[in-house]
């Protein structure tokens, strides 16, 4: 979408914002919430690559997106079977039980009905990585994948910081802060992904 607009000052600056938008979400999640660190380093990764390559990092996060949904839906399912990230305790028939001595899941959780909110993301990831890739064969403007994986993920993020049963941190207005910033992306990204639209009816 950004690369569309007229070569002008205030249109460049608004395509540097848009170059740095994933970056900058995923440094404020590996220093506020690092639980979702291992994405925010394959982000970061593939700024720098891009950069040293003087390639577009629009068209090439756009290109990585789905594998970004993909990889994060495989991790969660190593999140559930390590027992990390676990959920509150729930009466639902959705609840699991972690009975292993191994397991991440404090003792006092232990042989509790728990929310299984690591198989919750996975199921979601991957509804987003199908989205996604039908997304990015039919995009007829670059920058569209990449702001629909913020949305995405974003709105998966937010609801599922609600069945969450380990620490999330401090509340502000009842929200984690990984809601916090979950909500500022999904915002700033679909104001971006309209002002897109709007450009191109407009020309």
């Amino acid at each position: 979408l950004a690369p569309t607009a007229p070569n002008t000052t205030g249109s460049n600056l608004l395509i540097s914002l848009f170059n740095n938008l994933l970056v900058i979400s995923a440094l404020l999640q590996a220093f506020i919430t690092p639980s979702i660190a291992p994405t925010d380093d394959i982000i970061i990764a593939l700024f720098l690559f891009t950069k040293k390559k003087k390639i577009s990092f629009i068209k090439t996060t756009d290109f990585f997106a789905p594998a970004l949904a993909l990889g994060h839906a495989i991790g969660r399912i190593g999140c559930f079977l390590a027992g990390c990230c676990y959920g509150k305790p729930t009466d639902s028939f959705l609840g699991v039980v972690f009975n292993n001595p191994d397991t991440l899941v404090p003792y006092y959780l232990q042989h509790t009905h728990l929310y299984p909110t690591q198989l919750f993301e996975v199921f979601a990831n991957f509804i987003l990585f199908v989205i996604l890739v039908k997304i990015y064969k039919k995009q007829k403007n670059i920058g569209i994948t990449s702001l629909t994986y913020i949305m995405g993920y974003a709105l998966i993020r937010f609801v599922i910081e609600f069945f969450r049963g380990d620490d999330r941190g401090a509340t502000l207005l009842g929200l984690y802060p990984s809601q916090i910033i979950a909500l500022i992306l999904f915002i700033g990204a679909a104001l971006w992904l309209f002002r897109g639209f709007l450009w191109k009816n407009k020309h």
